[in-house]
């Protein structure tokens, strides 16, 4: 087993491509989905083209390209799907980075790998089309998570297929197809594949 402190130093000394050709700090703005946001209590959140207009509000007043942030935030936006639970059990934490960005944008492998698995995840509030990649360097394994993207994403792939570090992966998919989401990428990085 890996530690969590072994894997922070192998992040920070490991070169990574970018998912996005044009993302940089720049271009980016963080966008909070958290109950904390004061803001959102202008929308409703639980409408795909609610939470779509406060995102694209967002990035627009920006001047940017992309919106970024969710890591480990308390979304009450998950409400409105039995895909999260309910109640005391019910899920709320996002456990990726959610990057936000127009539909059919090109998305790059940031790392060698190989297809771990795939699938159209289409229930309603689902990760809709979903590749998983595994990557191994120095006999460190882990794995990378790329949600809502457009089915055509899924189109000739196989476990074990090869992507290069920088080479084109998949497309963002929109609301109709992404499992009714505002287009955007979920990511995640895992150190195993254990539920």
């Amino acid at each position: 087993m890996v530690s969590d402190s072994t894997l922070f130093d192998f992040f920070n000394r490991t070169r990574f491509s970018p998912l996005f050709k044009d993302i940089s700090e720049k271009n980016v703005c963080m966008i909070d989905l958290s109950g904390e946001n004061k803001d959102l209590a202008h929308y409703d959140i639980l409408l795909t083209n609610e939470l779509n207009s406060y995102i694209q509000l967002r990035i627009k007043k920006e001047n940017v390209q992309f919106g970024a942030g969710g890591y480990l935030e308390i979304r009450s936006v998950y409400q409105n799907s039995s895909l999260f639970g309910s109640g005391e059990t019910s899920r709320t934490i996002h456990l990726g980075i959610d990057i936000w960005c127009e539909p059919n944008t090109q998305l790059f492998c940031p790392y060698d790998a190989i297809v771990h698995s795939y699938n159209n995840n289409d229930q309603f509030k689902d990760y809709g089309p979903t590749i998983i990649l595994e990557h191994s360097i120095n006999d460190i394994k882990f794995y990378t998570l790329y949600g809502h993207l457009a089915k055509s994403s899924l189109n000739d792939l196989f476990p074990g297929r090869k992507y290069k570090s920088g080479e084109p992966l998949a497309r963002i998919g929109n609301s109709d197809e992404n499992g009714a989401w505002p287009p955007h990428l979920h990511f995640q990085i895992m150190k195993d594949m254990i539920c």
